[in-house]
């Protein structure tokens, strides 16, 4: 498994388990009943956020679940300990989601069991939930695949593709019966998995200036609002990356390309696009957008660097940056093919 042994509480961590010596094979005798259907569509309670179900590579903020749990009155939401909430539906459904959030190591699980699964059914309620394609956003050649499963499970599916171990599994555990959910690993490494591409030629130019203008045309737009923000994103073609401390980071496809945004946040970095080039298409790109509301600023440190600032709302102004793509503290703007264009909220 991914490391971490699936558990509804302390008392279940007896049944850990070991790796089968026989490989899986679906179940092809029992036929498929409305309970697996029922358990399969529960196990959305792991992905369901404020505005929706979180894609594949977003699986694993599990916090964002219970948020929203908390503040819909249709939701029962209970700290059995530290870090691990039970969530039932106020009208009953024979059903229990336990999510259990990311430990130090970057472990989570989110499991659902209950009466309303007989026996078998957690294996069917596996299948139906990869069949149904609920969990998307798979990055090219990801998805679930079939794997040989422990001791004592009936099904085993493992996720390929994302930057954390993510797997769905069913079982049955004393006192519990059926059990049907996903075992998480990794979590705390996500933020290394996926960096910008240097010194290789870029999939597309103009993919990468379009992608640019857009992302900065849309932070622009609604820079207060992370959510709009996250479901502008995750319908625009750009590549989920990672949750990072200070936000989440988007990716062009061939990574030439990445956007990091919170709320009045926002951070357009690459490689292959210089400090002038950046500076024009964020003039053509504020101006064809807001015209009239940004001006041109330029810097007083001394860098060279140049700025756009808008008063059109007086009670937050927004200034947008351009300078090279670096690490230091001192802001340059040289030409060494490189740019990061930024937001910045004074006060």
């Amino acid at each position: 498994m991914n490391g971490i042994t699936p558990k509804l509480s302390t008392a279940l961590g007896a049944a850990a388990l070991a790796i089968s010596a026989s490989l899986f094979f679906p179940d092809t005798v029992n036929a498929q009943t409305p309970g697996d259907i029922k358990a399969a569509n529960e196990l959305r309670v792991c992905l369901w956020e404020e505005g929706g179900i979180r894609s594949a590579p977003r699986a694993g903020e599990l916090q964002l679940g219970i948020d929203r749990f908390q503040n819909e009155k249709i939701w029962s939401v209970n700290q059995v300990e530290t870090g691990v909430y039970r969530i039932t539906r106020n009208q009953p459904s024979g059903l229990t989601a336990e999510i259990r959030l990311p430990d130090e190591n970057g472990n989570a699980t989110c499991l659902v069991y209950g009466p309303a699964m007989s026996a078998g059914q957690a294996a069917g309620a596996a299948d139906k939930f990869v069949e149904f394609g609920t969990l998307k956003g798979f990055p090219e050649g990801g998805g679930f695949v079939a794997a040989e499963p422990l001791q004592n499970m009936s099904r085993r599916y493992v996720a390929q593709g994302l930057p954390f171990s993510l797997e769905l599994v069913a079982y049955e555990a004393p006192g519990f019966g059926q059990i049907v959910g996903m075992t998480f690993a990794g979590l705390d490494k996500v933020e290394d998995a996926r960096q910008l591409t240097v010194g290789q030629a870029p999939a597309s130019r103009e993919t990468l200036r379009a992608y640019s203008a857009w992302a900065l045309q849309t932070c622009a737009q609604n820079i207060a609002d992370s959510d709009w923000l996250r479901s502008a994103f995750d319908n625009s073609g750009l590549e989920y990356g990672w949750p990072a401390s200070n936000g989440h980071v988007y990716f062009l496809p061939d990574n030439s390309l990445s956007v990091k945004f919170n709320s009045y946040t926002c951070e357009i970095d690459t490689h292959y696009m210089g400090v002038a080039e950046a500076r024009q298409l964020v003039r053509e790109t504020l101006n064809r957008a807001y015209p009239g509301q940004f001006s041109d600023m330029q810097s007083s440190d001394g860098s060279g660097c140049q700025s756009f600032i808008s008063h059109a709302n007086p009670n937050m102004p927004i200034i947008v940056n351009v300078e090279n793509l670096d690490n230091d503290a001192r802001r340059t703007c040289v030409e060494d093919g490189s740019s990061r264009i930024y937001f910045e909220i004074p006060g």
